[in-house]
């Protein structure tokens, strides 16, 4: 699992990173002001199957988290949400289109800090943990 994950992880930030204009920094756990910002997770592993030695299943989900600041480039102001969208894009073309992850959740969250627009997103898989498949 920690090495699937972390595959995952190295591969969402070196996609991220080689496509975004905005420079996101993409984190296994939160950062104080620093934006825009993704952090990447694993959010719960819940067993599907229990058959001894022979097959054990769990459905692994992953959260994902974007947060984002409206931001000045080249001297234009860039609105948050127009960040926040583009960065989406970003992760649901890699953990959902090339990695064939589950897409379970994917909304605008509230935040107390109204300057801070933020989205949360969460994935699934289904692993065979006895034998290192990925379903």
């Amino acid at each position: 699992m920690d090495d699937y994950f972390e595959k995952l992880f190295q591969g969402l930030k070196e996609y991220v990173k080689k496509r975004s204009v905005y420079s996101p920094i993409v984190s296994k756990k939160a950062k104080e002001s620093v934006f825009p910002l993704i952090v990447f997770s694993i959010s719960n592993r819940v067993p599907v199957a229990n058959l001894g030695f022979y097959e054990q299943i769990e459905l692994l989900s992953f959260s994902v988290e974007i947060s984002t600041i409206d931001k000045e480039i080249d001297g234009e102001l860039i609105d948050s949400m127009v960040i926040a969208n583009e960065l989406r894009k970003l992760v649901n073309e890699y953990l959902g289109i090339m990695c064939r992850l589950k897409k379970t959740y994917d909304s605008p969250t509230p935040n107390v800090d109204t300057n801070v627009y933020r989205i949360v997103m969460r994935f699934t898989k289904n692993i065979n943990t006895t034998k290192n498949i990925i379903y």
